[in-house]
């Protein structure tokens, strides 16, 4: 990421960086919203979240959690879905907090899936609340390639990935308050929803798509081999 790059030339442990970002295609079959909400057994109505993470702390489940209790009091038609593994003794303790709060009967805690996809088609929106700067999450590119809205901690690499207020809605780390916020604004606000999908998805295209990683890489190369000295 940008950032990644930036701090490596601060150290001066390189004299030139070349961010190339990663790359996602959407698929081209997708499976549709009740279904995918069926198969999770999460409500047909109503606007649901979701959280793809590896279940450590610093990921923020906790904190998604946690905003999902209280965003919940506000507006019950609001429903979560996450998906993912950890350490047994952390799903543990995850599942006592989704278990001790209003969300309780509204958050659906899964397995992580082989193909992410599934899991898009079954949310709204998709969050981030990463702890640590993560320098190019790939689950939001998977969102942004989806036409899903991401609310997102601020950290590491996320600001090169989502523009707030355009494709979704930042909030500094650990701001629990900013996902209740959040979450309500995208819920009450379908249009708001639509709009930053599709931009996120434009987005995606022209910054993170396949075609867009192999033409920056060969790029990158063919700069090298011609810079490179000779011997």
């Amino acid at each position: 990421s940008e950032a990644v790059a930036a701090w490596l030339r601060e150290e001066g442990l390189e004299a030139r960086v070349e961010v190339v970002h990663n790359g996602v295609d959407p698929p081209v079959v997708v499976t549709d919203q009740q279904s995918a909400r069926r198969h999770f057994t999460l409500p047909s109505d109503g606007v649901v979240f979701g959280l793809f993470s590896q279940l450590v702390e610093h990921k923020g489940a906790l904190d998604f959690v946690s905003a999902a209790h209280r965003a919940v009091v506000k507006n019950p038609a609001l429903a979560f879905l996450i998906a993912g593994h950890g350490p047994p003794e952390f799903v543990r303790r995850l599942k006592r907090e989704i278990n001790g709060g209003s969300a309780a009967g509204r958050i659906r805690l899964v397995p992580p899936r082989d193909e992410i996809w599934d899991l898009m088609a079954a949310v709204d929106g998709v969050a981030l609340t990463t702890g640590w700067p993560d320098p190019l999450p790939r689950v939001v590119m998977e969102a942004m390639s989806f036409g899903l809205p991401v609310i997102a901690y601020d950290g590491g690499g996320v600001p090169e990935m989502v523009s707030d207020g355009e494709t979704g809605l930042l909030f500094r780390t650990g701001d629990v308050d900013g996902l209740v916020r959040g979450m309500l604004e995208l819920a009450q606000n379908q249009d708001l929803r639509l709009r930053f999908g599709e931009a996120g998805r434009r987005r995606s295209r022209q910054m993170f798509s396949v075609s867009r990683h192999v033409d920056r890489m060969a790029a990158v190369l063919e700069s090298a081999a011609v810079n490179c000295p000779d011997g």
